[in-house]
């Protein structure tokens, strides 16, 4: 059995989407709304890619396993590139690669550093992210305390479809 015992995300270097761009879909005028806008923007992108178990945009990803199995699906794909596999004492480990499927070396615990996201998302997430943000926006009385909670049902149907297992 894989045993993943941490994952360390390292954040993308830009956002999804900017402000302007998501009032200039809501047909939303002014600044008042920005700080929220910001906050529904980021806090929709991180529940997505918990629940979906992907990396929308470009990042970092460190995985750290206590045992593998000889097979490992790293988790927050797609991978763009492995930076490095190593065993737990941080020696250099041999590895293949088929798809998104990892084979180590050796049938012991490792660090896999990869790189894992989109260049260009798939036009889907974006358009279910969007509708997400702009009911988080719209609901905003709801999630005043502590930010978006939860991925509205009909953007979350949406997604589902990206979903890593």
């Amino acid at each position: 059995m894989n045993n993943l015992i941490g994952v360390m995300l390292e954040e993308p270097d830009r956002s999804l989407f900017t402000i302007e761009q998501i009032k200039a879909w809501g047909a939303i005028d002014g600044t008042a709304m920005d700080e929220m806008i910001q906050e529904a923007i980021d806090g929709m992108v991180d529940l997505a890619q918990e629940e979906l178990n992907i990396s929308i945009l470009p990042r970092t990803v460190q995985a750290t396993y206590e045992s593998t199995i000889g097979v490992v699906s790293p988790p927050y794909g797609p991978i763009i590139e492995i930076e490095s596999v190593k065993d737990l004492s941080g020696d250099d480990m041999g590895y293949r690669m088929v798809g998104d499927l990892i084979y180590p070396a050796k049938k012991s615990g490792c660090v896999i550093t990869y790189q894992a996201g989109h260049e260009t998302p798939p036009k889907g997430i974006e358009q279910a992210l969007k509708q997400a943000i702009l009911t988080a926006i719209n609901d905003r009385e709801d999630n005043a305390l502590g930010g978006v909670s939860r991925i509205p049902t009909s953007s979350r149907r949406k997604l589902m479809k990206y979903r890593r297992y």
